[in-house]
């Protein structure tokens, strides 16, 4: 399958600190296991690791029918038992997957009852627990389940080094060749996979033999740079100016979801450098204790003094459950980051 020889080279890695290797996807949805985890900060990697197992056995288990995905929203106790429980549609094996579990805001008691459903799991059924960050070591429910699980990945945030070899590896993937300047060109002020995936796909379709001169002319100016000015233009409550951003970008043909996922980015960035400047720490020690480019943790301090740790989790939680509304079809999508876009600079 195509989404397999893609992934292929993101995971040649040692992935290196997961818990278990990546090469056995058969043996993941044979039946010798039967609880998986998948977590870490860097999320597309963890989430592509999600789409392999899951086309995996989709391949081999009547597509789609088989497969139950319950996310922080629609999981209820009542409802994941049943799941469960449930007997496979014409095929020997049931799939459930649970995304950001841990994420949410669970009862005690609950959190015992999944580990109830989970001893009693039938040998038909294989759960799946997808967390798009890193895990916390306090969670109870999370240790658990980790303890629990048969397999375990975790993809901790890459490297800058580590991005520009993963760059490279997926140019290489897609039979093309990129020349070195062109190559750091291209990741120097990047640590977001899900933009620099975005890029790699665009400059690959153009040409087999990519050159500095065709990042400067096909790659649009980094989104990451937007964001930050979006960022900035919803500290100053200016909706004119954040309005007028968010619809050049969507002009530009930035995708609505994708956008939400860069400014949510940038949001976890200011929550977890306002912590580490809160405590001393300098910026290259920021630098190193986050693993982010230089460039990013520059920006990023830039901008923490003009938010409080409330107001970041107000508009990460705001535009949490814009994307909710906008997958469920319950809003349309540039309806809704409008509104989002009112709700965040109304003055407080």
């Amino acid at each position: 399958m195509k989404v397999v020889s893609y992934l292929a080279p993101a995971l040649t890695y040692s992935f290196w600190r997961a818990s278990a290797s990546a090469r056995n996807i058969s043996s993941e949805v044979s039946g010798e296991i039967m609880i998986l985890l998948i977590t870490g900060e860097e999320n597309f990697l963890s989430f592509e690791k999600l789409k392999q197992v899951k086309e995996k056995f989709a391949e081999k288990n009547m597509g789609e029918s088989n497969i139950d995905e319950f996310d922080e929203k629609s999981f209820t106790i009542s409802k994941f038992q049943k799941s469960i429980l449930s007997m496979p549609f014409l095929s020997e094996k049931r799939l459930i997957i649970v995304k950001n579990i841990f994420s949410s805001k669970m009862k005690k008691e609950d959190g015992e009852k999944i580990i109830d459903c989970l001893n009693n799991i039938p040998e038909s059924t294989i759960v799946v627990f997808w967390e798009d960050k890193e895990i916390s070591k306090k969670d109870l429910l999370a240790k658990k389940i980790t303890n629990l699980a048969k397999k375990n990945w975790d993809f901790p945030k890459l490297k800058p080094y580590e991005i520009e070899k993963w760059a490279k590896e997926k140019i290489d993937a897609r039979k093309t060749t990129i020349e070195k300047p062109a190559l750091l060109k291209l990741a120097a002020d990047s640590d977001n996979l899900w933009e620099l995936n975005q890029e790699i796909e665009k400059l690959t379709l153009y040409k087999n033999k990519i050159e500095e001169a065709d990042i400067e002319l096909l790659v649009s100016p980094k989104l990451n740079n937007n964001v930050f000015e979006l960022i900035d233009s919803i500290a100053e409550k200016d909706l004119k100016k954040t309005l007028k951003f968010l619809n050049n970008l969507i002009e530009q043909g930035e995708e609505i979801i994708y956008l939400l996922r860069m400014v949510v980015y940038q949001v976890r960035n200011l929550i977890l450098i306002k912590e580490l400047a809160l405590k001393n720490l300098k910026k290259g020690e920021i630098i190193k204790e986050t693993g982010k480019h230089p460039f990013v943790v520059e920006k990023t301090l830039r901008q923490i003094k003009n938010f409080s740790q409330k107001e970041l989790e107000t508009i990460y939680n705001e535009i949490f459950n814009l994307e909710v509304k906008i997958k469920t079809g319950s809003i349309e999508p540039v309806t809704g980051i409008n509104l989002l876009a009112l709700q965040l600079c109304l003055k407080q």
